[in-house]
């Protein structure tokens, strides 16, 4: 969880979640408002270094985005527009 990047930001349409490594553990990810809201949230175990996050069914304004793997927790800002 350690080599996270998420592009673009700001958002448009969708947004990217970048794995440094691919690995055989799961992932969750959550977006979240400010008030702490999830409003998007799934678990997987990625397949591959990108995982596309769709975004167009949520208002423009700041949210946060979580990854989770093996207890560790990567937390970043994102904007959409």
């Amino acid at each position: 969880v350690n080599d996270i990047t998420i592009y673009p930001n700001p958002a448009v349409n969708n947004f990217i979640i970048n794995l440094k490594t691919t690995s055989i553990l799961p992932l969750k990810y959550e977006v979240f408002d400010l008030a702490g809201k999830v409003l998007k949230r799934n678990e997987l175990t990625p397949t591959n270094k990108k995982i596309d996050v769709e975004v167009s069914d949520l208002q423009s304004g700041l949210y946060f985005v979580k990854v989770a793997s093996a207890g560790k927790e990567f937390i970043s800002k994102l904007l959409i527009k």
